[in-house]
């Protein structure tokens, strides 16, 4: 039974010594019981879900790509845009883009109206085709008249690389064909204009959508002439004008449900861009820092006519803060103060570690750009045909995903619209119908850019056998190869009219095989040629 005091103790509040003794070890054993069910439920969670001190600082929110995007979009697009313009691996990746997707020519369009019994209409597809090279000249599809359909592309394309989308308005009323495009950077669209409007409808990153997310219009800018430092325009928000959305193709490609702004495609690789781009410039500094400094030279001040080295200084003059600057020319013996001791200026720079450090780099941004490394890095130092056709083939496989996603967004859209105009305004369409439409706008095929195989003579034969076995045709063959069937069509039989009257071609000599040269049937015959050639060289004194 506890006694009168210690009834007294508790009820005011107080413990005595042993009780707090005894409360400390409860909540030592209560806290040790905790820590190891914490542990047990860390042992069986997902390793990415571990909370431990090594991962401490590794977000784990898990917000949408919207509020990403509302927060770093401005930073993260301006410094694309730096890269773009001062870093050689993001300049390179711009060319990849552009070179990869459009390729010389573009997206070239192929008309493709047939007749009931499946037969093409060359009289309606070639007027098709004409009145959209018309449109697609420098001063007929573009407000400002400065581009041409394929430079249209080329900015397109490269925007949406740089800044992750570009945004093209639709201007009817205009031009030759009574409808023109005015491209539009990504700023013209602020990304902090945000309003709620009432019945679902709302504002966000400039993008107004309704209840569903359905994007309704856009709020641009009435001017781009007011750009500051960051990217996007000062000024209040009454300069913004409504833009339907129906108006207007916001060319980007997006990366989560819901996503109201593009993201650069380099944002992932542009810190170790840069981090790569100055250690590369330290690198190069300081190997040439120490191939021209030869040493120092001690002044012994109690000798007759000595002068402080500290007021003789080698100065070639001030940069643009007013810091002065001396250059380093080869051998250069700089002047230490008295009371300092030289010491040989030793750099191990350049060095083997230096090139190998690059390399790691170069294959981490290839990874991010989901590029090959031997291509961003312009690196063919190790690759023979068997690891270059690897490497190329997955990247080829990502290039023509993004061309579908290009026609598909960008260049499919418009060619619909100016279809609906064209049929009224262009005159290399006065003689179709209108309530043709639908039919015109499905019967085309894009034609993109293609590559070059490797080796064009196993590619060719490979095709040829697939041809021969009917296990593909040769229009699907030349439209893989980036042609159009008809146009080599037409080129035989114009080229077979033109040669109607000349002999034969010669063949090839008998006993001549198509096999490759470089890859012969019999390994002794090429040992044995080998060595004939070296006793001829041997014998003329040439080896």
């Amino acid at each position: 039974m506890p006694s009168l005091l210690h009834r007294i103790a508790s009820r005011i509040g107080l413990t005595t010594t042993g009780e707090a003794q005894r409360q400390a070890r409860q909540a030592a054993v209560t806290a040790a019981h905790r820590v190891q069910a914490h542990g047990a439920q860390q042992r069986r969670s997902l390793l990415a879900a571990l909370s431990t001190h090594d991962v401490a600082s590794w977000t784990a929110d898990g917000l949408h790509i919207n509020a990403e995007t509302s927060a770093g979009l401005v930073t993260a697009r301006a410094r694309s845009r730096d890269a773009a313009l001062n870093n050689g691996y993001a300049r390179r990746f711009v060319g990849m883009v552009r070179g990869n997707v459009l390729g010389p020519y573009g997206v070239r369009y192929q008309a493709r109206v047939r007749t009931a019994a499946g037969d093409l209409r060359q009289t309606t597809n070639a007027r098709l085709e004409a009145g959209w090279a018309a449109w697609g000249r420098r001063g007929a599809l573009e407000v400002t008249g400065r581009y041409s359909w394929l430079d249209i592309q080329r900015l397109v394309l490269r925007h949406w690389a740089v800044d992750g989308e570009c945004f093209v308005r639709f201007r009817p009323g205009i031009g030759p064909h009574a409808i023109q495009l005015q491209l539009l950077r990504a700023d013209v669209v602020p990304v902090s204009h945000q309003a709620d409007l009432g019945g679902g409808r709302r504002i966000r990153q400039g993008v107004e959508i309704d209840a569903d997310g359905r994007v309704l219009a856009y709020h641009m800018r009435r001017d781009d002439t007011t750009v500051d430092l960051v990217g996007e325009w000062a000024g209040a928000s009454q300069r913004l004008v409504r833009v339907p959305a129906d108006e207007v193709l916001h060319v980007m490609l997006a990366d989560e449900v819901g996503q109201l702004r593009g993201l650069p495609p380099m944002a992932t690789a542009l810190k170790r861009m840069y981090q790569a781009a100055d250690f590369a410039s330290a690198g190069l500094n300081k190997a040439r820092e120490s191939a021209k400094r030869g040493g120092w030279l001690v002044a012994d001040l109690d000798a007759d006519g000595a002068t402080d080295p500290t007021v003789d200084k080698l100065i070639d003059g001030t940069d643009a803060d007013g810091t002065a600057y001396a250059s380093l020319h080869d051998g250069t013996w700089e002047k230490t103060p008295p009371g300092y001791e030289p010491k040989p200026f030793e750099s191990d720079y350049p060095n083997i570690e230096y090139g190998q450090f690059i390399k790691d780099c170069l294959r981490d941004i290839a990874s991010a750009l989901d590029v090959a490394y031997i291509t961003l890095g312009n690196d063919l130092e190790a690759v023979n045909y068997s690891s270059g056709q690897l490497g190329l083939e997955g990247e080829r496989t990502m290039w023509m995903g993004l061309q579908q996603w290009f026609v598909e967004s960008f260049v499919q859209p418009v060619h619909e619209r100016w279809l609906t105009y064209a049929l009224v305004a262009a005159p290399e369409l006065d003689s179709l119908a209108f309530d043709r439409l639908a039919l015109y706008q499905a019967s085309v095929r894009w034609q993109p850019h293609r590559w070059q195989p490797l080796d064009l003579l196993k590619t060719t034969e490979a095709q040829r056998s697939r041809i021969e076995a009917r296990l593909t045709s040769p229009q699907r063959v030349i439209t893989e190869s980036g042609d159009d069937p008809d146009e080599v069509l037409a080129e035989l039989r114009e080229w077979a009219e033109k040669t109607a009257d000349m002999p034969p071609m010669a063949g090839r000599p008998a006993g001549s095989s198509s096999a490759d040269p470089s890859d012969p049937a019999d390994p002794n015959s090429t040992a044995a040629a080998r060595q004939a050639l070296r006793l001829r060289l041997i014998a003329n004194g040439e080896a």
